[in-house]
This record gives C-alpha cells, structure tokens and sequence, in this order.
C-alpha cells in the first residue's frame, strides 16, 4: 500500500527547492488541513528554478495525499528544511506524478536534466534552506567566514559514506566542486572566484575567494553545485547506456533503482543511509505525465500521492474540495524591480541603484 511520507524528502521539496535552487526569497508556505473526520490531502506551491537560471518564474503547484497507517514515526520540522506531517509512517511506495518528462539523468556535474526535486533523493547538499530562507547545516556541520570575507571555511559531518562505500570528506567536496565548474553546470559561474582549496583536516576545508562572494554559501545550499556524488562513481568510465546507473551514487536516504525514458524514475531506500531510521518510506517513484488534467484525476483517484507544477485555478479547486494548500519559500529572486519614483524607496537614490547594479553584475 502507498504511504505519503515526507519525512525522507530531505529538502527535495525545497524548491526551492529546487527547490531546489535555494535561493532567497520571503514567502512563508502556509498549510491548510482538511476538516477533522475527512481523509486529507495536500497541495503544494513552489518554484524550482535553479540560481543559474535568469528568467522570471511562475509558481508551481504539487500536492500530496497522505494515507493512514498503524505504524508512525514522529518527525519534526527540525529535521528538515520543509514543513512536515506529524507521525510519519514507515514503509510504502510514494508515488510523484509530474508533467515534465526527464530524458536523460545522472550525477550533477553530468551537467543532466535531473531536476533538485528528484536530485535530492539521492544527492544531499553541504547546507540547506530552512521554512525561513536561513542557511542551516547538513552534510557540512558549521561555515566561518574570513573578516576579509575571502575565506569560507566549512566544518564536514563525520561518519558519513556515499553509498558505494566512499569516505565523504574534505577531498570528497573539493573533488566535486571542481568537477561543477570544469563542466560548467548550472550555477557553477560562482566556484570561479575560488582560488585555492586549504584542507588541514580531512572534515574541514576552506574555500579561498579572489574577493568577498556574497552568494557563494546560498549556492551551496540551494543550488545543484552544492550537492554532493561519490568521486569513486564519477571516475569510471562510462557508456550512454550505463551512465546514469554508474554516477548516481550519493550520500542521500535513497539509491537509484531504475528509470525509463521520459516515463518514470523510481528509487528504493538506503539501507546504510546516515540518518539512522531513515529514511521512511521503502520507494520512490516519479512518473512523468504530460497532461495536467490526467495528472489531477489520477492524484484525486489514489493512484499518487503528489501531483506537481499545477496551475493556480487548479489549486484553489483542490482546496475548495478540502485538500490542504501549501504554498513554498520563494525559491529565487530572479528580477528586481526598483521603485525609483517613489522619494520614501531606497531606489530613488542613485548610488543604491549603481551599487545593486555593481552586485549584480559580479553575481552573473
């Protein structure tokens, strides 16, 4: 029997995520519950961009039905950088219906069209977002900046092994953020103000930056270069035909288990994942459906769990017929529209609009 359980989602509904693309916004999401003696269900909006991309984005929309069960596990918000349903049950199938298909995916630097919503599944990140926009700790314990502001030092979790056995350590991060900026991934622009890498310990490791980058550990976070693969997995060689099998190897509560061409991709549990009793549920499955209305029926019907990428009006059906809303954190600003008409904003001023026009330009 399927069981919603977002307790292993990990942050992959961060969408910022995205998603997640984590990303500074002010949203708060807001959750509204089914009246008590009815089966609830969720809806979700969020946006999934990553930092890398520069347009304008519309909120989407995703929903999730959870289903009873005798056996629960509390969980709380701490955990994780999303909201959470209390009393989390163990085991199941959670089932994604999604409308945009996936033709080809891997590890990160693979430079593939994994989107962070399913990325996260199986690749964790130095550091998360939480509800609020703050920067929290994950597979890297604390962060220190340099008075100077170009040195980031990052504090690594100890004990953690992606799941083909590799250590994770200091050498296990700057492998991969190399890696990023050789391939120019999405978001990889930012790794070019790092000069060097200081390892004096295999859990620590500093970034050494040719000036102050104020975006640098938001990257990390929230965008796709933070996330970490297994070094091992992405050195052996590999064909079209097994790339994806070989390289998706990470640190996170699930593995990859099988995919099919712009149909569906499905995960099964780490049994040797970090968190010990994580993750929750025994598989996840994404499939890809192209029509939103078949999406909707078949979430209304049983046959998912989360429906994704909903239109607005959608939505507040579904909440007319009693499913809950969630609405996301903003996953990024992409544009800023400054009020320099107004004497009482900031922005009437020059120098405050030269100066985010300096910023910006050394962001891209």
């Amino acid at each position: 029997m399927r069981k919603a359980v977002l307790g292993v989602l990990v942050c992959v509904l961060l969408f910022a995520l995205i998603l997640s693309g984590c990303n500074s916004g002010s949203s708060t999401p807001t959750t509204t519950t089914k009246p008590a003696g009815t089966t609830p269900a969720s809806t979700s909006v969020t946006t999934t961009s990553s930092p890398a991309t520069s347009a304008t984005q519309t909120p989407s929309l995703q929903t999730f039905a959870p289903t009873t069960s005798a056996t629960s596990t509390s969980s709380t918000s701490a955990d994780y950088p999303i909201p959470l349903i209390p009393n989390v049950q163990r085991g199941g199938t959670m089932i994604f219906h999604h409308n945009a298909s996936i033709s080809f995916i891997s590890a990160p630097a693979d430079g593939s069209q994994l989107t962070q919503r399913i990325a996260r599944f199986v690749f964790e990140p130095l550091l998360i977002c939480d509800v609020k926009e703050n920067l929290q700790p994950w597979l890297a314990n604390s962060w220190s900046i340099s008075p100077d502001g170009k040195a980031v030092t990052l504090k690594l979790r100890k004990g953690v092994k992606f799941s083909d056995g590799t250590d994770f350590n200091a050498e296990a991060v700057k492998f991969n953020l190399e890696l990023d900026l050789k391939n120019n991934i999405n978001g990889a622009a930012v790794l070019k103000s790092i000069v060097s890498y200081d390892i004096p310990d295999p859990y620590t490791i500093t970034l050494n930056l040719s000036a102050p980058q104020a975006t640098l550990l938001l990257y990390l976070a929230q965008g796709t270069i933070g996330l970490m693969a297994s070094p091992t997995a992405q050195q052996k060689p590999t064909t079209p035909e097994t790339i994806t099998q070989i390289h998706m190897v990470g640190t996170g509560p699930f593995l990859y288990d099988s995919w099919q061409r712009d149909n569906y991709v499905q995960f099964k549990a780490n049994p040797n994942y970090w968190q010990k009793g994580k993750p929750y549920l025994d598989t996840v499955r994404w499939n890809f459906i192209a029509d939103m209305t078949s999406n909707i029926l078949a979430f209304k019907s049983g046959q998912a769990n989360v429906v994704l990428t909903l239109d607005p009006v959608d939505a507040v059906a579904l909440k007319k017929d009693g499913y809950n809303v969630w609405l996301s954190p903003l996953a990024m600003v992409h544009w800023v529209c400054p009020d320099g008409a107004n004497p009482d904003s900031p922005f009437s001023k020059l120098e405050v609009r030269q100066a985010l026009d300096t910023l910006l330009i050394r962001v891209n």
